[in-house]
């Protein structure tokens, strides 16, 4: 039952990025998100992730989690740099 609340709220963090991502596609426009905010969740995701892979088991819930969350943030800093 872990295991599925696991992937459950993996996949809900994961995807949350996604309504952003379509609004930033769908305008192009990046006025609306706070560079402090991007950069903080790269740092987070990369964070994430190196904790992720100091387990002896890989949880992998968590490494989708941090894999969704960081397509999702390298397409919204490339849009922010790119505005630039």
């Amino acid at each position: 039952m872990t295991e599925v609340a696991g992937w459950i709220s993996s996949l809900a963090f994961g995807l949350s990025a996604l309504p952003q991502v379509l609004k930033t596609y769908r305008t192009k426009s990046v006025d609306d998100l706070a560079d402090g905010m991007v950069i903080l969740w790269i740092v987070g995701e990369i964070a994430g992730v190196i904790y992720a892979l100091g387990f002896e088991t890989l949880p992998y819930p968590l490494l989708a989690n941090y894999l969704f969350n960081a397509v999702g943030v390298s397409y919204l800093g490339w849009m922010k740099w790119r505005a630039r």
